[in-house]
């Protein structure tokens, strides 16, 4: 396992099969010190198909939210304050408050990382949450379900399959004497047998299914864009995981062209396909926004953009954040963005030095950063120094990759001396592959920085280097 995504998590709710011993991906198994965090617990035998740690929590917060239950008043933190210790945090609007629980403490913990995707106002009596005269509580089916269901598989070979491997405690009854075996049915009351327990495992296979394969606006589909996402398996030899998305595209949403104007603070409601910034010299920035000011809320998707330099570095496949700029919060998926140069940093999103970006909503798939000669940097989002933040994300990351020649990190997330919030979501598929020196962190890698929880699986990651 990466020490660099040890490092990340302060709380991490990874028990998703609390009830099978390890796991791995088929073909991954000649990279077991390499994975960055794929499945692998244990416990006693179970039959029925075990069930994804996003599936298990929104039914034990549906069940919470169901029954009676405290409300709690919330206090508003102000500029520079920090909340106390042990309380919970929970963005309203544009503001934050914090309370202090004394019971369901890891309950209310992920509710409030979900931000505010779930929240609305209620009534006095089914409120969670209450500020002045206004009651909130979260609408369960809007709580994040699991991006993957399993399905029985005969064998490994079957495509998209993992094995989760039941353990059982074995114990052996040895003679005193002889030191032969004797079976538990025939031991005599007057002998004092050495017992031995040893585990033994069983593998199962299962099939990890993608719950969503189709993006974007179903009911116009004025286009269609078809990606097929691959993950590799770490000996480069075959497909550990294949995935089909197609995203429909409504034209009336379209971005005409890349934003690089500063939008003082303005919402943007588009969707992004296509975009470019492409240079032959100097560094690339931003396929489809190049933000160096204040941009509001954005709502819409990031499909096939991309930043691309032959001569030099490139930045932010779809949104390159500059120094000291600011974007509130992201609601939207990222599909199939990438950055290529001489050095690349993050497939779909870069966040520079001192920049802020609020809450981010949305999957993102497919994403990844490609060097041609060095180094390789956040397949999906890289987040730079110490003063750089970005707040909870939410959504899955499913085939996000950084590929290079020199040192190649985070598959999917690289955090160098930044912060992140809370994550929810699962990671499939990412990777990190170097093929000159060294990789780690096929879905996270956080160097020197901050990251809240983690609620969700990770499955077939990797990191390979050769």
């Amino acid at each position: 396992m990466d020490k660099s995504i040890v490092k990340a998590v302060k709380t991490f709710s990874l028990s998703v099969f609390p009830s099978w011993g390890g796991c791995m991906p088929k073909s991954l198994k000649t990279a077991v010190m390499s994975l960055a965090l794929t499945l692998c617990i244990a416990a006693p035998v179970m039959a029925e198909v075990p069930v994804p740690t996003l599936d298990r929590v929104k039914s034990e917060q549906t069940t919470f939210l169901d029954s009676a239950h405290s409300s709690y008043a919330l206090t508003e933190l102000t500029d520079g304050t920090a909340a106390p210790e042990g309380s919970i945090t929970v963005k309203i609007a544009d503001k934050t408050y914090y309370y202090t629980p004394s019971e369901n403490t890891e309950v209310l913990k992920t509710l409030a990382s979900t931000g505010s995707a779930a929240l609305v106002e209620t009534t006095k009596d089914k409120a969670l949450y209450t500020v002045g005269d206004k009651y909130y509580t979260y609408n369960t089916e809007k709580l994040k379900d699991s991006g993957y269901s399993l399905k029985e598989a005969t064998s490994a070979d079957e495509p998209n399959t993992i094995t989760l491997y039941n353990k059982e405690t074995v114990i052996k009854y040895y003679d005193p004497k002889t030191g032969e075996e004797v079976a538990a049915g025939d031991r005599q009351p007057d002998i004092e047998y050495r017992e031995v327990q040893t585990i033994q495992t069983t593998p199962k296979y299962y099939t990890v299914e993608l719950k969503q394969t189709e993006y974007g606006h179903a009911e116009v589909k004025d286009d269609t864009k078809t990606f097929t996402v691959t993950t590799p398996d770490a000996e480069g030899s075959g497909k550990a995981f294949e995935y089909t998305v197609n995203y429909y595209v409504d034209d009336d949403r379209l971005a005409n062209d890349r934003i690089t104007t500063n939008q003082n603070g303005a919402d943007i409601d588009k969707d992004f396909v296509g975009l470019k910034h492409e240079v032959t010299s100097g560094s690339a920035y931003g396929g489809a926004i190049y933000n160096s000011g204040t941009i509001g809320d954005i709502t819409g998707d990031f499909l096939g953009n991309y930043a691309s330099s032959t001569g030099s570095r490139a930045y932010g496949g779809a949104i390159y954040n500059y120094s000291n700029s600011t974007i509130g919060n992201i609601t939207g998926d990222f599909i199939g963005n990438y950055a290529t140069g001489s050095r690349a940093y993050g497939g779909a999103i870069y966040n520079d030095s001192s920049s802020t970006i609020g809450d981010i909503t949305g999957d993102f798939i497919g994403n990844y950063a490609s060097s041609s000669d060095s180094f390789a940097y956040g397949g999906a989002i890289y987040n730079s120094s110490s003063s750089s933040k970005i707040g909870n994300i939410t959504g899955d990351f499913v085939g996000n990759y950084a590929q290079g020649l020199i040192s190649v990190f985070g598959g999917a997330i690289y955090n160098e001396r930044g912060t992140i919030g809370d994550i929810t979501g699962d990671f499939i598929g990412n990777y990190a592959s170097s093929t000159g020196s060294s990789a780690a962190g096929g879905a996270i890698y956080n160097e020197r920085g901050t990251i809240g929880d983690i609620t969700g699986d990770f499955i077939g990651n990797y990191a390979s280097s050769t």
